[in-house]
């Protein structure tokens, strides 16, 4: 693609993320938002306003472990929590006592003091003090959840799209496999869903017509600063592999959606050699696709 037709696809796709995150709505947030309160409330009740912070609390509902790590300053996350407890604590269906004790005693240390003033001072929670800190608890963790389950909306439509895009070029899709070492594991004519190359995850291999190894990773990018890291980096690194694994029969590719820098689709494109797709055209790609025979 020339520059002046990467300018023309990067503004259709800002234009459609634009939209799309308009007629999103807040109906989704308002439900993650009620759910969170809910769950904030029963972590004051079970611990007396936090003064009891209590192992035995997260032993018994393990699922407040994330409610009380967004009562932290900064909300602390899952991986975090799990490194500096020493144990896999976080998003657990069932803790023992020894990992929820030196979960209760992270979390202690590390809770707000401006949000949580009466806990800081070991005083009790005024009414006013406590639906501050529930509201805005459940406010930083819905914002969180919403976006989570955002990128995963994103991420399955994007990646569903080019799977009926190849399929309407006549692809078959193959069973998911652990791994592809070598190109004809997978058979001419055929793609399958996510599978390591070479020890780094591909979104969608597809075997061309002609032998070649199109190797297409799907990328939604929120903001301009995030396509560097999505397309240039993430991307970028996995092309280089593929092509020192595969030679010249890997194609690294990309389907794009969302928010793009030009300068980082023309290095990508030219300079990394990735081949770039546009979810709002994948008219291109089915093209693409049937015509390397």
């Amino acid at each position: 693609m020339t520059a002046d037709e990467l300018e023309q696809a990067r503004a259709e796709a800002l234009a459609n993320s634009v939209q799309g995150r308009r007629g999103e709505g807040v109906d989704s947030y308002r439900a993650q938002l009620t759910r969170c309160v809910g769950l904030v409330l029963d972590l004051f009740d079970k611990t007396d306003d936090l003064r009891n912070f209590d192992p035995t609390t997260l032993v018994s509902a393990p699922e407040l472990v994330e409610a009380a790590r967004f009562l932290c300053a900064p909300p602390i996350s899952a991986d975090d929590l799990n490194s500096l407890s020493g144990y896999a604590v976080a998003k657990r269906k069932q803790i023992d006592l020894p990992a929820a004790g030196a979960a209760a005693s992270v979390l202690r240390a590390l809770f707000d003091p401006v949000r949580l003033p009466w806990v800081a001072n070991g005083g009790a929670a005024s009414q006013h003090d406590k639906r501050v800190a529930v509201m805005w608890t459940a406010g930083l963790w819905a914002a969180e959840l919403q976006r989570t389950a955002r990128r995963t909306t994103e991420s399955r439509r994007q990646k569903d799209a080019v799977f009926g895009a190849l399929k309407a070029a006549g692809f078959t899709e193959q069973p998911r496999r652990r791994a592809l070492n070598t190109l004809d594991e997978l058979p001419r004519g055929t793609f399958c869903d996510e599978t390591l190359m070479d020890g780094a995850k591909c979104d969608v291999p597809v075997r061309l017509l002609d032998g070649r190894l199109l190797a297409i990773e799907c990328k939604v990018s929120n903001s301009a600063i995030n396509s560097v890291k999505r397309l240039l980096r993430e991307t970028g690194n996995k092309a280089e592999r593929w092509r020192d694994a595969f030679g010249q029969q890997a194609l690294p590719a990309a389907v794009l959606s969302g928010v793009y820098r030009l300068g980082n689709l023309v290095e990508a494109q030219d300079t990394l050699q990735i081949t770039i797709f546009w979810e709002h055209d994948l008219q291109k790609l089915g093209a693409f696709v049937t015509s390397a025979r």
